[in-house]
C-alpha cells in the first residue's frame, strides 16, 4: 500500500503531525509485525512497506508517554488507560462474518472474492449501516454533534466522536456505560464493545484494503444509500471525507462528565444503578 497526497492529508487530519501510536501489519497466515510510530513520516514509511495482501491496523488512541507502547502486554491495561489521550471514542457496529468464512473455506481465492463481494452487494451489511445512521441521528439531535462514519470494507461500520480532552475518574466504565446507554435506548443489535478494552483497541486503518472483499476502508456520507457506501469503498483514488474537529462538543463532554461523576457516586453509595437524562444535558 502506498500513501498518496489524499491519504496523507487524511492521516494528518486524524492524528496530527506527532503522536505515539502502534501500527500492526501482516496477516493471520504469515503473522503480524508491530511498529511504534511517532509522526506522519514514520506512519507513511511503515505503510509504504506493506504488501498488497497485508491487513493494516492502528491503535485508536494516542498515548502520552515516552515508553514504547508496542512492548506493553495486554495485561498492562492500566498503562493503556492512564496514558491514553482521552479526546475521542469510537462506536463500532459489526456483522458476524463467521458464516462467510465457513461458506468460502474450500473455495479458490477468486471464488472466495466473488462470493464475498456478491454477498456484500446484496445487503449483508445493511443492518450495520442502518444502526450507524440511527446512532448518528440520535447524537446529532440530542448532543448537536456529528460523528465521523467509516466502513471497514468487510463487516463493520464505525462512528468516531471527537471531543475536548478529558481526565476521567472511571475511564473504561464511563465508555462502557455510554455504549450500553446507546444500546438500550436505541435498541441496537450490532453495536460491539463487550469484549473490547477501549483504551488498548486497534482499528482498521483508513485507506487500507480488505484482502477478502477488495474494498477499501473509507469514510462515507452518513446520508448515503447502502449501494453508494459500497461503491464508495471500491475506489481508493478519491478525496477522503475529513473528520470535523471544529464542532461545539460541549454537550458531549458534559454527558461523559456526568456519566463519570455518576459512576463515582454510585460506587461511594454501594449502588450499581446509574440513571442519566440525556435530554437535560
Amino acid at each position: 500500500m502506498q500513501v498518496d497526497k489524499n491519504l496523507e492529508k487524511l492521516y494528518e487530519a486524524m492524528y496530527g503531525q506527532e503522536f505515539n501510536r502502534t501500527l500492526l501489519t501482516g496477516s493471520m497466515k504469515k503473522g503480524f509485525s508491530t511498529f511504534s510510530i511517532h509522526n506522519i513520516d514514520e506512519l507513511k514509511a511503515a505503510i509504504n512497506k506493506t504488501n498488497l495482501e497485508d491487513e493494516i491496523y492502528i491503535s485508536f488512541y494516542d498515548y502520552n508517554t515516552d515508553e514504547d507502547v508496542t512492548r506493553w502486554m495486554k495485561t498492562d491495561l492500566n498503562k493503556f488507560i492512564s496514558t491514553s489521550v482521552k479526546n475521542s471514542l469510537v462506536i463500532r457496529f459489526r456483522k458476524n462474518s463467521e458464516i462467510l468464512k465457513e461458506e468460502v473455506r474450500d473455495l479458490t481465492d477468486i471464488q472466495k472474492f466473488m462470493f464475498i463481494r456478491r454477498t456484500i452487494n446484496l445487503g449483508f451489511n445493511e443492518e450495520i449501516v442502518e444502526e450507524c445512521k440511527k446512532t448518528y441521528d440520535y447524537l446529532e439531535d440530542k448532543l448537536n454533534v456529528k460523528g465521523y462514519s467509516v466502513f471497514n470494507g468487510i463487516n463493520e461500520c464505525s462512528l468516531y466522536l471527537f471531543f475536548d480532552e478529558e481526565e476521567f475518574e472511571n475511564p473504561t466504565e464511563t465508555l462502557y456505560y455510554f455504549y450500553t446507554f446507546l444500546e438500550k435506548t436505541l435498541n441496537l443489535k450490532t453495536i460491539t464493545y463487550a469484549e473490547i478494552e477501549p483504551f488498548s483497541q486497534i482499528i482498521t486503518l483508513l485507506g487500507s484494503q480488505n484482502k477478502d472483499s477488495k474494498l477499501y476502508v473509507k469514510s462515507y456520507d452518513i446520508n448515503s444509500e447502502y449501494k453508494e457506501i459500497i461503491q464508495n469503498s471500491t475506489d481508493k483514488n478519491t478525496n477522503y471525507i475529513l473528520p470535523d474537529k471544529t464542532q461545539d462538543v460541549t454537550k458531549l463532554n458534559k454527558l461523559l462528565e456526568t456519566i463519570d461523576a455518576g459512576i463515582t457516586k454510585t460506587k461511594a453509595q454501594g449502588k450499581s444503578l446509574l440513571e442519566i437524562d440525556i435530554d437535560n444535558i
